[in-house]
């Protein structure tokens, strides 16, 4: 009894130091969820996860991304509703789960205490508080990126038929949750093929067999409405807002009505919804202009201070 008490200690102190970590980073990130209103990209993802399954997986294609962040939301505002604290709580229930798994990473492939350490830094980080408050797709890839690289530390220190199911299933979210997830993807890619040498590393039939899994059920993504929407995000429309391409000109007219010398005097309707300059500008488009655009854009119908574009470049 003694010699397993003894042995028991060291695991309660460190389940000890992980759940006042994971208490903290709950707290930090449920601190004044709700102080803000929501902005534009907020209004977005509400808006399309209020949709009907079929619509939002092809309304995708408006919001640039995979479906994976938007099926979750959908759910959690049945349960939930759409008030600023219930949409972003889940981003911030996923930022607290992106703490564990950078943990459970860290023991993995290093030590507990590495894992700690990590689980530490990331739940005090200013950026990942700020984005898990944020009813957008950042909180979701933070925890599938962290996820897929605690699959590919199973696959390297514990072999098995678990390790790799959990190797694709992570790095498959990643992969659905945004589009940048691929370059974390390619980076595992590199570190198993050209630089991991170890006795642990799998092999390249074994690790090549997982990627031809992992590209076998990303081909729907390939071939969703979302990838023509990604190769043509240059263009001059995003969503339901018309943005005019950045110019040296209309950043010296926001300069110049910010300087408090000269102000522009705001019309009372934002005609071609505002250029991309002018509209982050908030001389030239008050906060009450994008807050009413916001309202509208989450409740789906035009706003009447935004009247809708006749150009032919406006995404329908």
């Amino acid at each position: 009894m003694p010699g397993a008490r003894a042995l028991s200690l060291p695991r309660l102190r460190s389940f000890g130091a992980l759940a006042a970590v994971l208490a903290a980073a709950a707290a930090l990130r449920a601190c004044e969820i709700s102080r803000e209103s929501v902005w534009v990209d907020e209004a977005l993802s509400v808006r399309l996860a209020r949709l009907g399954w079929p619509a939002l997986f092809a309304g995708t294609a408006e919001d640039g991304h995979p479906p994976l962040y938007l099926a979750l939301l959908h759910v959690w505002i049945a349960c939930f509703g759409t008030s600023e604290a219930a949409i972003r709580s889940l981003s911030a229930v996923l930022g607290v789960l992106a703490v564990a798994a950078v943990y459970a990473f860290g023991r993995v492939w290093f030590d507990q205490a590495t894992g700690l350490c990590g689980a530490l830094l990331v739940a005090l980080s200013p950026y990942h508080i700020y984005y898990s408050q944020e009813a957008r797709n950042y909180s979701l890839l933070v925890l599938t990126t962290a996820s897929s690289y605690l699959g590919l530390a199973l696959v390297r220190h514990r072999p098995g038929r678990a390790s790799d199911a959990a190797y694709v299933v992570a790095t498959l979210a990643m992969l659905y949750t945004h589009v940048f997830g691929v370059f974390a993807w390619i980076a595992q890619n590199l570190y198993v093929l050209c630089v991991d040498g170890g006795g642990g590393a799998p092999s390249r039939r074994r690790w090549t067999l997982l990627q031809a899994v992992v590209v076998a059920f990303l081909v729907p993504w390939l071939w969703g409405p979302w990838t023509w929407r990604l190769l043509t995000q240059a263009a001059p429309a995003t969503s339901v807002l018309r943005l005019s391409p950045p110019s040296l000109g209309r950043g010296a007219r926001c300069a110049r009505a910010g300087d408090g010398r000269k102000r522009r005097a705001h019309p009372p309707t934002m005609p071609r919804c505002c250029s991309s300059w002018e509209w982050w500008c908030p001389t030239c488009c008050p906060s009450p202009t994008r807050a009413s655009a916001c309202r509208s854009i989450w409740r789906g119908r035009p706003s009447s201070r935004c009247p809708p574009s006749t150009s032919s470049s406006r995404v329908r």
